[in-house]
């Protein structure tokens, strides 16, 4: 990362000098005091984001860095990947291209796991739904925000604008315990929305560097 690290032994005086190793994209690192600050500093300047996250070689997913390094101990090691922040977002919206045709597929079941009588069935399914759609919004919104695409930034606000209220809808109708209604939202409202979120992420592709087309 064009960064010279200084190596130091933080010396708690409750926990004497331990043996915490912070592996930066592959640059080796003694625990410190200032450490967090470092890698935030260095991310900033050099526009990078973390990858991924491991303690001990276990996947920390849903935890941020400062949790991760609050609490130092003897023979932990800490890996951390980073990447150019562009270089994620492109990532995540060839993830969210390949995700909008699995959910397109899903909303039907809804409706036959209805018609059959498995309610608990039905509110896990809207439940997932409502997750990956939620998932769709932020990763749009992330990519937006970086200015790729003025014109296409204009289409996704408009419709996404619109869709608020579909959701809306969605949700007196769950809260009514309207299952019937709600599968007509997913079916009438919610699909079309996902059409045209496909288009958009076919669009935003085609304006892909060529190794994030892949």
């Amino acid at each position: 990362m064009g960064m010279i690290w200084e190596q130091v032994c933080f010396n708690d005086e409750h926990k004497g000098c331990l043996n915490v190793k912070i592996i930066l994209d592959g640059v080796e690192m003694t625990y410190d005091k200032d450490v967090e600050q470092k890698i935030d500093a260095s991310m900033k300047q050099e526009n990078r984001v973390i990858r991924s996250l491991t303690v001990n070689d276990i996947d920390m997913l849903n935890a941020s860095l400062s949790e991760v390094l609050a609490e130092p101990a003897e023979g932990k090691v800490v890996k951390i990947e980073t990447c150019p922040a562009e270089e994620l977002l492109w990532e995540a919206m060839r993830d969210a291209r390949q995700y909008i045709p699995k959910l397109q597929e899903g909303l039907p079941l809804i409706r036959v796991r209805l018609l059959e009588g498995s309610v608990n069935a039905v509110y896990n399914m809207v439940d997932a739904a409502l997750e990956g759609l939620e998932w769709l919004g932020l990763t749009f919104q992330a990519f937006m925000s970086q200015g790729e695409s003025p014109q296409l930034e204009e289409i996704f606000t408009r419709e996404y604008g619109r869709f608020s209220s579909i959701l809306k809808e969605l949700e007196i109708a769950l809260r009514a315990n309207r299952l019937e209604a709600a599968c007509e939202i997913f079916e009438q409202q919610v699909a079309p929305f996902l059409d045209k979120l496909l288009s958009l992420a076919d669009e935003i592709m085609e304006e892909a560097p060529a190794k994030e087309k892949k």
